[in-house]
Protein backbone atom coordinates (compact mmCIF):
# COMPACT_ATOMS: atom_id res chain seq x y z
CA UNK A 1 0.00 0.00 0.00
CA UNK A 2 1.37 3.39 -0.99
CA UNK A 3 0.14 6.62 0.59
CA UNK A 4 -2.92 4.90 2.03
CA UNK A 5 -4.06 3.79 -1.41
CA UNK A 6 -4.82 0.18 -2.31
CA UNK A 7 -4.42 -0.74 -5.98
CA UNK A 8 -6.26 -3.88 -6.95
CA UNK A 9 -7.29 -5.67 -10.12
CA UNK A 10 -10.61 -7.48 -9.90
CA UNK A 11 -11.51 -9.94 -12.64
CA UNK A 12 -14.78 -11.81 -12.97
CA UNK A 13 -13.89 -15.39 -13.88
CA UNK A 14 -14.39 -19.00 -12.73
CA UNK A 15 -12.86 -18.17 -9.32
CA UNK A 16 -15.37 -15.38 -8.69
CA UNK A 17 -18.02 -16.32 -6.13
CA UNK A 18 -19.97 -13.09 -5.73
CA UNK A 19 -19.08 -9.79 -7.30
CA UNK A 20 -21.42 -6.86 -6.64
CA UNK A 21 -20.13 -4.12 -8.86
CA UNK A 22 -23.10 -2.03 -7.70
CA UNK A 23 -21.12 -1.14 -4.56
CA UNK A 24 -18.67 0.72 -6.77
CA UNK A 25 -20.87 1.75 -9.70
CA UNK A 26 -22.86 4.01 -7.37
CA UNK A 27 -19.72 6.13 -7.08
CA UNK A 28 -18.01 8.35 -9.61
CA UNK A 29 -15.02 7.06 -11.56
CA UNK A 30 -12.37 9.63 -10.61
CA UNK A 31 -9.72 8.43 -13.05
CA UNK A 32 -9.64 11.69 -15.04
CA UNK A 33 -9.06 13.70 -11.84
CA UNK A 34 -5.48 12.41 -11.91
CA UNK A 35 -4.96 13.71 -15.44
CA UNK A 36 -7.62 14.59 -18.05
CA UNK A 37 -5.74 12.60 -20.72
CA UNK A 38 -6.75 9.42 -18.85
CA UNK A 39 -10.41 10.04 -19.77
CA UNK A 40 -9.96 7.76 -22.81
CA UNK A 41 -9.36 4.80 -20.45
CA UNK A 42 -12.42 5.36 -18.19
CA UNK A 43 -14.28 2.32 -19.57
CA UNK A 44 -11.31 0.04 -18.88
CA UNK A 45 -9.80 1.51 -15.70
CA UNK A 46 -12.03 2.62 -12.86
CA UNK A 47 -10.83 4.52 -9.80
CA UNK A 48 -13.16 5.03 -6.85
CA UNK A 49 -12.74 6.94 -3.62
CA UNK A 50 -14.67 4.92 -1.03
CA UNK A 51 -13.15 6.61 2.00
CA UNK A 52 -16.43 8.05 3.37
CA UNK A 53 -18.86 5.54 1.87
CA UNK A 54 -18.71 2.66 4.34
CA UNK A 55 -17.36 0.34 1.61
CA UNK A 56 -14.72 -2.04 2.95
CA UNK A 57 -12.30 -3.98 0.74
CA UNK A 58 -10.43 -6.89 2.33
CA UNK A 59 -7.65 -8.49 0.32
CA UNK A 60 -5.92 -11.73 1.30
CA UNK A 61 -3.10 -11.83 -1.23
CA UNK A 62 -1.86 -15.22 -0.07
CA UNK A 63 -5.12 -16.97 -0.90
CA UNK A 64 -6.00 -14.50 -3.68
CA UNK A 65 -9.37 -13.69 -2.07
CA UNK A 66 -11.00 -10.29 -2.06
CA UNK A 67 -14.12 -9.35 -0.18
CA UNK A 68 -15.85 -6.03 -0.74
CA UNK A 69 -18.87 -5.05 1.35
CA UNK A 70 -20.64 -2.04 2.76
CA UNK A 71 -21.14 -1.42 6.48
Amino acid sequence: MESGILYNAIFENEKTKIFSMELLNERANILSEFDPKYEIWKDIVQVYNVEKSGVILCNDMKSERIICFQK
